[in-house]
């Protein structure tokens, strides 16, 4: 037994020696130091395992390694479409984003009691996906938010339906959020006079839909629902909406964000942001933590965009054998300088990937080129 424990007993020794600081009770090797998962994410991918295993690969087999594919859902891009909560696996390069504005939304429900968010950000910058993408597939996950273990959710945008609240309604009843409230059979018009009447019955009700949700999942369990309005500035851009059913639409967010169930996120283009501001219920509900500004995307964070979907499917880019310059490296770069052509990069990328085996000379389909 001891013969056993003796090569335990000399590892030991040699991390007290070479990574210990005795006096002082710490590390003073063999780690990293970040302040974010961000920051993490940016080590991990950056310095740490993907430069060291494919100069590694390439040494041994003299050609790039071939990624494993845990996405098999056809592309990995959306092109000029919002990634949504089922593209969570492809969605990357917003890691501090979607940390930060969890944070703002925790400490909106534990130090305000208005669990509301405004994400605000240029036209083209990504605040659709951030939220639908990234901040609500972590937002549900079981034990994210300490003590809440069921969430529903209900994502929508003012357009859905034109000029009135049915569009929330119908948000509401969807499978994903609150059927239950439909128990009449009345339908989303009903409940959309309900929500236009009477805030506070509304937010009665989804308390009630929530609580049965708590019941099927066992008492122990705490139920929420996670409200998304995306694209807020379509209010302002529906002729037939007026100022007072904007401010009835924000009467019933101002009533939800505050019953303490119901968590509140919404997205608005920076450009609307002074004739939103005109509603002072709205800009009440987000005082403190409840606005954040989300900045055009650094390059490392571009690269992941560019890279780590691509991984995910199994696929890699073209590298000219001559010079040693990458595809990925030159979008990045050109991207970077232009964070106002990010709808163009995900174009561009959606159109790589069925072009990987129509493109002539290129004869493998896991190439972008």
């Amino acid at each position: 037994m001891l013969d056993r424990l003796a090569p335990k007993k000399k590892l030991d020794e040699f991390v007290d020696k070479w990574f210990h600081d005795k006096t002082e009770g710490t590390l003073i090797a063999a780690f990293h130091a970040f302040q974010a998962p961000s920051d993490f994410e940016n080590l991990l991918e950056n310095r740490h395992c993907t430069v060291s295993s494919t100069a590694r690969f390439r040494q041994a087999s003299g050609r790039p390694p071939k990624a494993r594919a845990v996405w098999k859902k056809g592309s990995p891009f959306r092109g000029l479409e919002a990634f949504e909560f089922e593209h969570a696996p492809v969605f990357f390069g917003r890691t501090k984003a979607v940390s930060d504005i969890l944070q703002a939304l925790r400490s909106q429900a534990s130090g305000s009691a208005r669990s509301f968010v405004l994400v605000l950000g240029m036209s083209g910058g990504g605040k659709s996906s951030v939220v639908r993408a990234g901040v609500l597939p972590m937002l549900t996950r079981p034990g994210v938010i300490e003590g809440v273990d069921v969430w529903r959710r209900a994502v929508f945008r003012p357009t859905d339906v034109r000029g009135d609240l049915t569009c929330l309604a119908q948000a509401l009843l969807r499978e994903n959020a609150l059927p239950s409230l439909d128990e009449d059979k009345d339908g989303p018009g009903e409940l959309a006079q309900v929500l236009r009447n009477s805030p506070q019955a509304a937010a009665s009700m989804i308390k009630g839909a929530l609580s049965r949700e708590k019941r099927k999942n066992g008492e122990k369990a705490d139920a929420r629902l996670a409200l998304l309005i995306d694209q807020m500035e379509e209010m302002y851009t529906q002729h037939e909406v007026t100022q007072a059913d904007r401010e009835a639409f924000v009467d019933v967010l101002d009533a939800l964000a505050r019953c303490g169930r119901v968590w509140v996120i919404g997205t608005l283009r920076s450009d609307f942001y002074q004739a939103v501001g005109k509603i002072r219920k709205l800009v009440a509900l987000k005082e403190g933590d409840g606005q954040y500004d989300l900045l055009p995307p650094t390059a490392s964070e571009i690269g992941q965009m560019i890279r780590l979907p691509t991984r995910a499917a199994g696929l890699r880019f073209e590298e000219d054998p001559a010079s040693s310059d990458r595809l990925d490296d030159m979008l990045r770069d050109a991207a970077a300088e232009h964070p106002e052509v990010l709808p163009l990069l995900q174009f561009t990328l959606e159109e790589l990937y069925p072009a990987r085996t129509r493109r002539t000379g290129n004869a493998d389909p896991g190439c972008l080129s």
